[in-house]
């Protein structure tokens, strides 16, 4: 379109320069176009903004895949409101119009039910629990473990029963394809930081607990292919500053990717946590005593080794 316009400009610029001649020359100049030099010129059009508003589909990922299909074309994505804006002719634009329409269908949905479990690790020895990988799941990193649910279910529901398995949440979430859904349980615990300009320390908050990323992707008809980050921090032990005794958290995460059809639970275990616990003690009245009021207080520290299973059920909602 450009080297179009610019033989136009050339054209129009040699004629005013004949004009002019023929002017000064008192000459009469005669020009003559055929039919077909008319329907050339007519060809040649503009180009202007034209707005699409999706119905389905995000603005950024699909601007990017029509930038790939039509490299020629100038195409901006508006985020604020879904839409796309395409600078093209009018005779482009109804073409790619066409195309978008195609695509910008309603997209899948997937429901992912999640059960998080505690348990210690005397708790999993004392039930017979034993990790094995499922024939019909597969998986990137070897370093996490598949429970068998048929075995591990019954197990679970016993060991709640029995108070030997705390089941720390159990949310339901309905995610887009290929979408990422975020659950966090934990607190935030404040953690001494050092201040190397001023020499004394200052005071930050992390979350301590457990944090799980999901990300289903369909890959056909009835599979899955969901992307997981497990990552579980604890209280590993406590540090002593000058603005008093806080805790040092350690963070245990890993990544990968299970592939399972629509509907079918998979349970994912291998991140342990070992929690140190703090107790303070002390005497009312007595223990605010001076010199003699640290008699009367006393700390109690515990330390517990838990394994912290995920169950995970992602089933595709068709649109």
């Amino acid at each position: 379109m450009q080297t179009k316009r610019r033989s136009l400009n050339k054209l129009w610029g040699i004629l005013l320069i004949m004009l002019i001649i023929a002017t000064e020359a008192n000459c009469e100049l005669v020009f003559s176009y055929s039919n077909t030099t008319a329907e050339k010129f007519s060809e040649i059009e503009e180009n202007r903004l034209f707005i699409y508003q999706l119905k389905h589909q995000d603005a950024i990922i699909f601007s990017e895949q029509l930038k790939k299909i039509f490299p020629e074309e100038k195409i901006i994505q508006y985020t604020s409101n879904s839409s796309i804006g395409i600078y093209t002719t009018t005779k482009k634009y109804k073409m790619i119009q066409a195309f978008i329409e195609k695509l910008d269908c309603p997209i899948d949905q997937i429901k992912i039910e999640v059960e998080i479990i505690e348990l210690t690790n005397n708790d999993i020895n004392e039930l017979g629990i034993k990790w094995n990988t499922e024939k019909d799941v597969e998986m990137t990193n070897k370093n996490l473990i598949i429970a068998d649910e048929s075995q591990f279910l019954a197990k679970i529901k016993m060991a709640t029963q029995y108070g030997k398995a705390r089941i720390k949440a159990n949310p339901t979430l309905v995610v887009k394809d290929n979408c990422t859904a975020l659950v966090k349980i934990g607190d935030k615990v404040p953690v001494a930081v050092p201040d190397k300009d001023k020499g004394n320390y200052t005071i930050s908050y992390m979350d301590a607990g457990i944090k799980l990323k999901i990300n289903p992707k369909i890959v056909s008809e009835n599979y899955i292919v969901t992307s997981i980050q497990p990552e579980v921090s604890s209280i590993k032990g406590w540090k002593t500053t000058a603005a008093g005794e806080y805790p040092v958290i350690s963070t245990k995460e890993a990544q990968t990717e299970v592939k399972v059809k629509s509907g079918q639970i998979f349970m994912i275990a291998g991140l342990k946590s070992n929690d140190e616990k703090k107790y303070n003690f002390e005497v009312p009245f007595l223990s605010s005593l001076p010199v003699i009021g640290n008699l009367f207080k006393f700390s109690l520290k515990e330390t517990e080794d838990t394994e912290i299973i995920f169950c995970i059920k992602p089933t595709i909602i068709k649109s």
